[in-house]
């Protein structure tokens, strides 16, 4: 019995002293390597920072992909590759994302109000209550996206790709989606009061209780039909 007990011990210590390489010790944090990363290129997929503090940061030619940012303050901040990436509640005032790969990202209730996404591919990305009011979309993707009870009023939203997108009880208020293709998007109970939907495109487009008061449906394509302007509702 004594034998047995000081083998395990020794070999609790083995492990103990083996468990954790030396140089892993003396590696910064992911938040360390992020501060260190302004303006810079660096790879940290799959890096944790959560509550981070990264506001006006130039992040541009960081890898993100797969990061965890929840509640993440990136307010001004310039990024580029977030695919994947738990953005839930994090802090996107004004933040510069043109261009940025958003795909699959999780934007649950983020705040990205006045954000610059011009031209962002947010494809099958989650945005369940994000906050998107005033913020620039023009011509980017959002095909099967979940933007279901976003607030997008004011958003400009022209030229961009909803095919498929969840817009259900979403907030698009004076929202801008001329040239907007809306193919089997799901916009029942949508607020759209006067929005403008000029020459954009509905091919089995679910519009049930959607609020359409005072929107411009001018040159649109409803189900294959183009609505002129004299054309009734």
């Amino acid at each position: 019995m004594k034998k047995r007990f000081i083998t395990l011990f020794f070999t609790l210590i083995s492990v103990n002293i083996n468990c954790c390489d030396p140089e892993d010790l003396d590696k910064p944090s992911d938040l360390e390597k992020a501060k260190s990363c302004d303006g810079k290129v660096c790879d940290l997929r799959g890096a944790y920072l959560r509550k981070a503090d990264l506001r006006g940061m130039d992040l541009s030619r960081v890898n993100l992909e797969g990061a965890n940012l929840n509640y993440t303050n990136l307010s001004d901040a310039k990024l580029r590759n977030l695919k994947g990436a738990d953005l839930f509640e994090a802090n996107l005032y004004q933040a510069d994302l043109y261009g940025a790969n958003l795909s699959r990202a999780n934007l649950k209730r983020a705040f990205l109000v006045g954000a610059y996404l011009s031209g962002a591919d947010l494809s099958d990305a989650y945005l369940w209550q994000a906050r998107l009011s005033s913020a620039f979309l023009s011509g980017s993707n959002l095909e099967r996206a979940n933007l279901r009870e976003a607030n997008l009023e004011r958003a400009t939203l022209s030229r961009s790709n909803l095919n498929g997108a969840d817009l259900a009880f979403a907030n698009l208020h004076s929202a801008d989606l001329s040239y907007a293709k809306l193919n089997s998007a799901n916009l029942r109970d949508a607020n759209l009061t006067n929005a403008d939907l000029n020459s954009a495109v509905l091919y089995a487009t679910k519009l049930e209780s959607a609020n359409l008061q005072g929107a411009d449906l001018t040159y649109a394509w409803i189900n294959g039909k183009q609505r002129l302007p004299v054309d009734p509702w």
